[in-house]
């Protein structure tokens, strides 16, 4: 058996070894691990905060084992008020004697590979809000050709640092987007990303953009243009 977070495609092509891509666990899945590390008792003692802590970790199993060993070592806390102390540095959480099983350790692997060009769009797209980007949306942000700007999402999409939606449409897990906002906090320029953030704005308030959409908006304005605009600054 071979793991990899990226996808061996030549394995497959060159010697017929059957690939299996493992989804990211359910929500009952998740509470059902978690329940497992925390105990079962406090588990059912707070059903609310542990489906909190699990829709949390977003179905990721190594969010899960975290969340998990987080609180299974604050036994008197509550399990809601840990998944609210968890929510906004959950990436960064990780034992004293083992630094390299943090969430933001793991992706660094995936990441650091990347070329700049791949990674760079990577952090930049963690500034679209909705749940799925297309790869018209994302070549309208970085100011590239469609099908160079596909190559580089798919490249991302083999590394699993976004996944395939429908066609032609990508999809941030939740952890994934953050990683990438932190990571674009750090190095990218804010002018450059605030003036990528008009293009994709401009493109979405274009006629341009609905073919590329999931289904026709209604009105002047689609849901995700509002939510640019109000993030945006104005044009000079």
């Amino acid at each position: 058996m071979i793991t990899s977070r990226i996808r061996l495609s030549g394995l497959n092509i060159r010697d017929g070894v059957r690939t299996i891509t493992l989804t990211p666990l359910s929500e009952a899945e998740s509470a059902a691990l978690l329940a497992r590390i925390v105990g079962a008792t406090r588990g059912k003692a707070e059903p609310d905060g542990l489906a909190a802590l699990a829709r949390l970790s977003g179905g990721h199993p190594l969010a899960v084992r975290i969340a998990g060993e987080h609180v299974a070592e604050r036994p008197r806390a509550s399990l809601a008020d840990l998944a609210g102390e968890l929510r906004d540095h959950l990436l960064d959480v990780t034992e004293q004697d083992d630094h390299a099983a943090s969430l933001s350790t793991v992706f660094a692997w995936s990441y650091n590979a990347f070329r700049e060009e791949v990674a760079q769009l990577f952090r930049r797209m963690s500034v679209h809000p909705g749940p799925s980007f297309s790869s018209e949306a994302a070549a309208a942000l970085r100011a590239m050709p469609v099908s160079r700007t596909e190559m580089l999402l798919n490249s991302l999409a083999k590394a699993h640092m976004i996944n395939h939606d429908t066609a032609r449409r990508y999809r941030f897990h939740d952890l994934l987007r953050l990683y990438a906002a932190e990571r674009a906090a750090l190095d990218d320029d804010g002018e450059e990303a605030r003036q990528e953030q008009r293009r994709l704005l401009d493109w979405y308030c274009s006629p341009r953009s609905m073919r590329s959409r999931p289904s026709r908006t209604t009105g002047h304005r689609c849901p995700t243009c509002r939510i640019l605009a109000r993030s945006s600054p104005s044009p000079s």
